[in-house]
């Protein structure tokens, strides 16, 4: 755990504690910081499953005969 002294837009912090149900300062910066995280995972996840897909259409598109689609 490392403490930090840091500028809090108060309004910014009000409407997290309130949109995230927290109390204190600590909690909601806490837990903020905690869900953008989970977000960032989150979207390295679907990115390495967009790829996947996107690499499986690809093959796909590959073995067409377009010769043959387009007639």
């Amino acid at each position: 755990m490392t403490k930090i002294l840091v500028d809090v837009d108060d309004r910014a912090l009000a409407k997290a504690a309130s949109r995230l149900g927290t109390k204190t300062k600590k909690e909601t910066i806490g837990k903020a910081l905690e869900l953008a995280g989970e977000d960032t995972a989150r979207d390295v996840e679907r990115s390495r499953e967009w790829d996947t897909w996107a690499d499986s259409v690809g093959e796909r598109l590959g073995e067409v005969d377009w010769d043959q689609a387009w007639t």
